[in-house]
């Protein structure tokens, strides 16, 4: 959520959707750590994002969120740019419980993630 600050290509976007975007999107790393090549991802996101239960608490469904939650994972990807490392470092401390050290933001794997949600 803190990359989105620094991002100018976020800040026209509203706050509500940035954070549904970033729940459904740290749920979905965190869970897909341990989903083997056979899970259904249709079935995964309506576990991890129940349509009518999240369109009543936040206003969006899985589809309105899925632009939203790419360019998250884009922030993600490109989060050892300069112009980002501020923000991992505030993650890195442990006081934020490492966060950013956890294997689920790396790049690499938050890339191949990314590209097994549907388009």
């Amino acid at each position: 959520l803190d990359l989105t600050f620094i991002d100018h290509s976020c800040s026209h976007i509203l706050p509500s959707y940035i954070s549904a975007c970033a729940s459904f999107l740290s749920r979905y790393l965190l869970t897909y750590k341990r989903i083997t090549s056979s899970t259904s991802i249709p079935l995964l996101i309506e576990h991890l994002w129940p349509s009518k239960f999240m369109l009543y608490h936040t206003g969006y469904t899985y589809e309105q969120l899925r632009q939203g939650i790419e360019q998250l994972g884009q922030l993600l990807i490109g989060q050892d740019t300069t112009k980002l490392k501020s923000v991992q470092k505030k993650f890195s401390q442990s006081n934020m419980f490492s966060i950013a050290q956890h294997s689920c933001c790396k790049s690499a794997y938050v890339q191949i993630a990314l590209t097994r949600l549907p388009k």
